[in-house]
C-alpha cells in the first residue's frame, strides 16, 4: 500500500504527533506519513447547539449552507420561559424523529417506493435487528430502529444514478470512490436525509454513512447498525448463525 498512495496523518485535539510518533507509524506500517497540522476545533453537535443558543457564531465550524439553514429555521435558538426552542423540541436533533411512530411509518412507506421488495424486506429486518441489538447493548432503541430502516435509502439507485446523486449533493469523491459506486449509497443517503429531514440526529446520520465502509472510531450506534445489517433475519449461513450466538457475550 505504501507504494501506491501517500498517507496523511492529521492531528487531533489533545493528541501530540511528534517525530517519535511519526517514526513509530513509519516502522509499524511501512509507510512515509505526511503530517497535516489541524487546529483544534470543538465541533461536537452539542457544542454547536450551545453556541447557537448563546448567540455565538458557528462560521467555519460547519459548511456555510448548514449555518444558513440553521439560521433560517431558527434551530437551537434560546427561547423565553415557557417557550420551547426548536432544537429542544427536536431533542437537539433526533429525539422527536427517533420516538415518533408517524415519522417512522411515513419514511417506511416512502422507502417502499424507493427500493425493490427484497431490499425493502431487508431494511425492515435491519430495523428490527438494530432495535434488538440496541436493547442488549444499551443504545437508544428508537434511534437504532430508524437508522436500520433508512440505511439503504439510496440503494435503489444504479451506478450512474448514485454518482449523479453524489454530484447533486455536492460530495467531493476521490477517484477511488467514484470507481466503486456500489459503496456510496450510505454516504449519499446520510447527506440527503440530513438535508431533507433536519430532525434526524447527527449520530443517526453518521451510522448510516458508515454502515458499508465502517470507520476506525465507530460509535455504539455505528456498530449496532453495521452488525444489524449483517445478521438481520433475512441473512442465512453458518457465519451469520455464529455471529448471532455472540450477541450479549461480547
Amino acid at each position: 500500500m505504501g507504494g501506491l498512495a501517500s498517507f496523511a496523518v492529521a492531528t487531533r485535539p489533545g493528541a501530540t504527533v511528534d517525530a517519535p510518533a511519526l517514526a513509530r507509524i513509519r516502522a509499524a506500517c511501512g509507510i512515509e506519513p505526511v503530517l497535516v497540522p489541524v487546529p483544534p476545533l470543538d465541533i461536537a453537535s452539542r457544542a454547536l447547539r450551545a453556541r447557537v443558543a448563546a448567540g455565538e457564531p458557528i462560521r467555519y465550524l460547519v459548511p456555510d449552507e448548514v449555518a444558513s439553514f440553521i439560521e433560517r429555521r431558527g434551530l437551537y435558538e434560546a427561547r423565553g420561559e415557557g417557550e420551547k426552542a426548536v432544537g429542544a423540541k427536536q431533542g437537539g436533533g433526533g429525539d422527536a424523529a427517533r420516538n415518533d411512530e408517524p415519522f417512522f411509518a411515513a419514511r417506511r412507506d416512502e422507502l417502499q417506493g424507493r427500493v425493490g421488495p427484497r431490499r425493502f424486506r431487508h431494511s425492515l429486518g435491519v430495523s428490527d435487528a438494530a432495535g434488538e441489538l440496541a436493547h442488549v447493548y444499551g443504545v437508544d432503541e428508537g434511534e437504532a430502529r430508524l437508522a436500520g430502516l433508512l440505511h439503504d435509502w439510496d440503494k435503489g439507485l444504479d451506478d450512474p444514478g448514485i454518482l449523479a446523486r453524489a454530484d447533486e449533493l455536492g460530495l467531493e469523491l476521490s477517484d477511488e470512490l467514484r470507481s466503486m459506486p456500489r459503496v456510496l449509497h450510505g454516504i449519499t443517503a446520510a447527506r440527503a436525509l440530513g438535508r431533507d429531514f433536519p430532525e434526524l440526529s447527527p449520530a443517526l446520520l453518521q451510522a448510516i454513512e458508515r454502515h458499508t465502509l465502517g470507520a476506525p472510531d465507530m460509535s455504539d450506534l455505528d456498530m449496532v447498525l453495521y452488525i444489524a445489517d449483517a445478521l438481520e433475519p433475512g441473512r442465512e449461513g453458518k457465519r451469520v448463525e455464529k455471529l448471532r450466538r455472540q450477541i450479549g457475550k461480547m
